[in-house]
């Protein structure tokens, strides 16, 4: 959590691999992570750039930076945002 410092516990991944130069993020399975603030996985889409999309229940989803296929290991920390919600009420004519 962005702003506690706090582990979000439930949050779902995505791996995402760019087709070329100027394509769109294609986004690939997701996998769910519960109650632990850390996860471990290996890119196995052929891809010279990988992504990582987070995503949780009631916060903003957050990309990582391209990653390499050459880098090997990697460390990748996501701070999430929870989503602002706005209420109120329109004023009567």
């Amino acid at each position: 959590d962005a702003n506690s410092n706090e582990p979000v516990n439930d949050f779902r991944f995505f791996v995402g691999v760019q087709g070329g130069e100027g394509q769109d993020i294609s986004w690939k399975s997701s996998y769910k992570v519960t109650k632990r603030n850390d996860y471990e996985m290996r890119f196995t889409y052929p891809s010279d750039e990988y992504y990582i999309r987070v995503e949780a229940e009631g916060y903003e989803p957050e990309i990582s930076r391209a990653i390499s296929g050459g880098e090997g290991y990697v460390i990748v920390d996501f701070k999430l945002r929870k989503i602002m919600r706005v209420t109120g009420t329109e004023p009567s004519p």
